[in-house]
């Protein structure tokens, strides 16, 4: 609450947020809990400590940005095929507004900075931080495809370090679809991509070398040795398509 960060309190009477808490924290959890992101898990007793040294407001502040990348990546695929996102978890300075409703019953919304207070039982539940649910701007009606909107929105989620939304951007700016043509830039977020565990994009970078080799003999050899270092990472971490080219 001091920090303003918005949290959601879930109350494990309710079988549906048990449920939740042992798929979200496995099944040895025991309450009370705080979530942080996806997969960071806090005790009510290390809080203090972290709150002293800093580190609780700087990973809370890095998973609040990676999902709001995440929400950024959704809107990026919603224009790019026309078609409404799915739902989307974070607020975004780049315009994401909308409501705090979660509709997931048993679940208490408290935004801080309101003063709201969502309190817990001695170990009556367990507190997820960076999953208050929001609406991203939008206009009436369905959203209509265009890839140009679709680059902007993955050109903000592969800055804030989402791997998905850096290998949507390569895309786009391989295929020229968003009016935008750079090689050399979309191999660059490939690798950044693939550094963060996306797997296909490393196959999409052994692809575009390829092309790049099939192109003529200027620096073939060293594409053809670049697609194979790329096709053999993507099937080290368990590529399936990486071993077909």
């Amino acid at each position: 609450e001091r920090h303003k960060f918005s949290y959601a309190v879930h109350d494990i009477s309710d079988a549906r947020q048990l449920e939740r808490m042992h798929k979200l924290c496995g099944a040895s959890a025991r309450p009370p809990i705080l979530l942080v992101g996806r997969h960071l898990q806090w005790t009510a007793a290390m809080l203090p400590e972290l709150e002293k040294s800093g580190e609780l407001v700087k990973v809370v502040k890095h998973e609040r940005e990676l999902a709001i990348a995440r929400d950024e990546y959704r809107w990026g695929v919603a224009f790019l095929h026309g078609r409404e996102p799915g739902s989307v978890r974070s607020s975004s300075s780049g315009g994401l507004s909308g409501s705090d409703k979660t509709g997931d019953g048993g679940v208490t919304q408290a935004n801080k900075e309101n003063g709201g207070v969502g309190a817990v039982g001695a170990g009556g539940g367990f507190v997820s931080v960076g999953h208050s649910r929001t609406a991203a701007p939008r206009q009436p009606g369905a959203i209509r495809r265009d890839p140009f909107v679709a680059y902007e929105w993955f050109r903000r989620s592969a800055r804030r370090g989402d791997p998905k939304g850096m290998a949507a951007l390569a895309t786009l700016l391989v295929s020229g679809e968003a009016g935008l043509i750079d090689e050399t830039e979309a191999a660059r977020w490939y690798e950044a991509a693939a550094a963060g565990g996306c797997r296909s994009a490393l196959v999409a970078l052994g692809s575009l070398r390829l092309k790049q080799a099939e192109r003529g003999p200027d620096g073939a050899q060293n594409r053809l040795a670049s697609a194979v270092r790329s096709f053999r990472r993507a099937a080290e971490m368990g590529a399936a398509d990486a071993w077909v080219w």
